[in-house]
C-alpha cells in the first residue's frame, strides 16, 4: 500500500518536473513573436496635456520603438505635459498613435505616449496668461 502510493507521487513528481521547467519557456516565445513597425513620424504644433489617473493607471512612457520603459505615468498624474511630435505604430496588427511628451516643470521627463493615456489640459503656461492679460495694453499703445 504504502509503496503503491510512494510509486504513484514519484511518477506524478517526475512528470511535474520538467513542465515547471517548460511554461516559463512557452510564455515567453508567445511574448517575444511582438513586431513593433513606425509607420510614420511627424512634428506636430505644442499643445499641453495631463494624464489621465484611470486609464494610465499601470502605464509607462517608453523609448522611440516601445524598446524600453523610460518613467511610470502614475508617478506624474499631476504633471503638464507638452508634446512635440506624433507618430503611428504599428504593433502586430493593431496601429496606435503616440505623442512624444516633456514636462513643462521641476524634473524634466520625456517619452512617448499613447495618446489614449492622456488628457488636453485647460490650463495655459504662464507666458500664455501674460501675453493674455497684456493684450489690451499693447492694443491701446501700439510698440
Amino acid at each position: 500500500m504504502i509503496r503503491k502510493k510512494l510509486l504513484a507521487s514519484a511518477t506524478l513528481a517526475a512528470l511535474a518536473f520538467p513542465m515547471g521547467f517548460l511554461s516559463p519557456l512557452l510564455q515567453k516565445t508567445s511574448y517575444g513573436k511582438e513586431t513593433v513597425k513606425v509607420v510614420w513620424r511627424q512634428k506636430m504644433s505644442h499643445h499641453s496635456y495631463t494624464i489621465d489617473p484611470k486609464k494610465a493607471k499601470n502605464a509607462y512612457a517608453y523609448s522611440a520603438k516601445l524598446g524600453k520603459k523610460v518613467f511610470k505615468l502614475a508617478n506624474y498624474r499631476k504633471r503638464t505635459f507638452q508634446t512635440s511630435f506624433h507618430q503611428k505604430l504599428r504593433i502586430n496588427q493593431h496601429s496606435r498613435i503616440y505623442y512624444y511628451v516633456t514636462s513643462t516643470s521641476g524634473k524634466k521627463v520625456s517619452g512617448w505616449v499613447w495618446r489614449g493615456y492622456l488628457n488636453k489640459s485647460k490650463t495655459t503656461t504662464n507666458s500664455a496668461k501674460l501675453i493674455q492679460s497684456l493684450g489690451p495694453v499693447f492694443a491701446r499703445n501700439p510698440i
